[in-house]
């Protein structure tokens, strides 16, 4: 399953700046853990039932982020 999403790139305004782009990274990853938390036993069933997306595997499950370091500034640059 191999789709070409560079259409995606004219959704996202040219203007942003680093920081608003980490925070709509941010926002996009919580929407990514909502949909695994309500849909992931589904999900993972589709997979394992779905040859072509079983070779396309890594593009569905995210790798486990580091914790937050609660004493780390919010600025990232």
């Amino acid at each position: 399953m191999t789709h070409d999403h560079n259409w995606l790139r004219y959704f996202v305004p040219r203007d942003w700046s680093g920081r608003q782009g980490l925070a709509a990274v941010e926002f996009l990853n919580q929407a990514i853990d909502a949909v695994w938390a309500i849909h992931g036993e589904a999900m993972v069933h589709e997979i394992g039932e779905e040859p072509s997306l079983r070779d396309d595997l890594h593009r569905f499950i995210r790798p486990e982020m580091p914790p937050e370091d609660p004493e780390e500034d919010d600025n990232p640059f």
